[in-house]
């Protein structure tokens, strides 16, 4: 997987984003886009527009990088603002994950397969933050996009799971979500960002602190943000597990698009007394139990998805595990931050 290390001021760093990786956004948002009508694509575009002023406003650094990555990449800003905000766009893209978060002796530990469409790891980096204090964060994202994972300066880690539910809101996308997220300290302070924060879908995060702090979060258009703490392991896929969240899921479209979720967790929560240490996590990301439906996915009829990157990090000392690809194939390696 590419590791590229952006610098400067959040515009510059999008910038930088942007002119490295121009092609390969055109080439995305061109694929993405090319099913829709004039019509749906005026819609698309006049939501995208709304997006961005909440992003101006509530998240500004966040929005200074998309304008730098729109500029360095010869887009228009709307452009990037749709490729991290899949939730404008129908269908919405398929990433069904498998992930973790455990307190081990040393501290705590997240980690994810993260799934999506066979050919999606060739669109994946891992990009390094760095200001002029230093090192900011790490996340890994698609080209012309804000991140699907990360672990910041703070020792604060993150990673998500797709839910399938009926609700909806003109809140904000949840690449967005997630890079307000990276702006923590701890699990604590990411907690309460997650209940000031207006959620536009469903979405499962996993959250992991240098202080050996680990939480659960679930978030709902309708019901808000459901918390989880009293456990030194969690696991999540993508099925609702908070009732409340649960009444609000679209169970016969969660039924299509994950069929495999329930037997993942399954998977998950039976290793989990082994995951003591990256070692045996990276063990548990490699599971093929149930292939091609397993932690580690191949791509079927079935479910169309398959493992594009794994990742595990240790929060304590800011070492990341990446493989891209099915890890039951690829190596890890290991990056220090």
């Amino acid at each position: 997987m590419p590791i590229v290390v952006l610098s400067g001021s959040p515009y510059e760093r999008g910038f930088q984003h942007g002119n490295r990786f121009a092609g390969a956004i055109g080439q995305a948002l061109g694929a993405r886009l090319a099913s829709l009508s004039t019509a749906e694509l005026s819609e698309v575009y006049q939501r995208a527009s709304t997006v961005l002023a909440k992003i101006d406003m509530m998240a500004p650094e966040v929005g200074a990088e998309i304008h730098g990555i729109a500029d360095g990449g010869g887009r228009d800003v709307l452009d990037i603002v749709l490729r991290s905000s899949f939730e404008l766009l129908t269908p919405c893209a398929l990433t069904g994950c498998s992930g973790l978060a455990v307190q081990t002796g040393d501290g705590a530990l997240i980690a994810q397969n993260w799934d999506g469409p066979p050919g999606s790891d060739a669109e994946q980096a891992l990009f390094i933050h760095v200001s002029a204090g230093g090192f900011e964060f790490a996340t890994v994202a698609s080209a012309g996009g804000l991140g699907w994972v990360g672990l910041n300066r703070a020792g604060f880690g993150l990673v998500n799971n797709d839910l399938i539910l009926t609700s909806r809101s003109d809140g904000i996308p949840s690449q967005i979500v997630r890079r307000v997220f990276l702006g923590c300290q701890d699990v604590d302070a990411a907690i309460e960002r997650a209940k000031s924060l207006p959620h536009m879908a469903g979405r499962a995060y996993l959250f992991g602190d240098a202080s050996n702090q680990i939480a659960s979060v679930e978030v709902s258009a309708r019901h808000g943000v459901s918390v989880f703490r009293s456990a030194s392991f969690f696991a999540h896929t993508n099925h609702a597990l908070d009732a409340q969240i649960r009444d609000d899921e679209d169970s016969e479209l969660l039924a299509r698009q994950y069929p495999s979720s329930q037997k993942r967790l399954e998977i998950l929560k039976a290793r989990g007394a082994h995951c003591t240490n990256a070692d045996e996590v990276m063990v548990t990301l490699r599971d093929q139990t149930d292939a091609p439906d397993a932690v580690c996915k191949q791509t079927s009829v079935r479910e169309p998805t398959q493992t594009a990157f794994s990742v595990a990090m240790q929060c304590w000392d800011r070492t990341l595990f990446l493989a891209r690809g099915m890890p039951s194939v690829t190596g890890y390696q290991r990056i220090s931050l």
